[in-house]
């Protein structure tokens, strides 16, 4: 049987930073297989964006996926993900910047709703 709801979040990386994961949980729901966030999302290139992705899917009768993922940067900035696919009502996702050289860069954020949610944030210079 499949799950009722899944989130797939994508982190395109097109800055000259190695962004490594400092933190990951989940509020509802479990990681799909082999799905868990990366520990490390490097440099974007001349080719493309480094990208990591990661998904979670709902356990149980009427469950969401819900869950957090940061990434740091060697510079002290913070990237910090956050998505909900609940079962009843919209789905949600934010994305903040912090610490010392956060005004460096931004994020673009698309996102394709339903039960099969799917957000992507991109990375960039500001």
């Amino acid at each position: 049987m499949s799950a009722s709801r899944q989130a797939t979040i994508i982190l395109k990386n097109t800055t000259n930073a190695i962004l490594s994961r400092t933190a990951y949980s989940l509020d509802h729901g479990i990681w799909s297989a082999d799905a868990v966030p990366p520990e490390i999302i490097g440099y974007g290139t001349l080719a493309g964006p480094s990208t990591g992705t990661w998904a979670n899917e709902s356990q149980g009768f009427m469950t969401g996926a819900q869950g957090t993922a940061s990434y740091a940067m060697l510079d002290g900035t913070l990237i910090t993900t956050t998505w909900d696919d609940p079962y009843i009502g919209s789905d949600e996702s934010t994305v903040s910047i912090s610490g010392p050289s956060a005004e460096k860069y931004k994020i673009n954020k698309t996102e394709h709703d339903g039960n099969n949610y799917t957000v992507t944030f991109t990375l960039m210079a500001a």
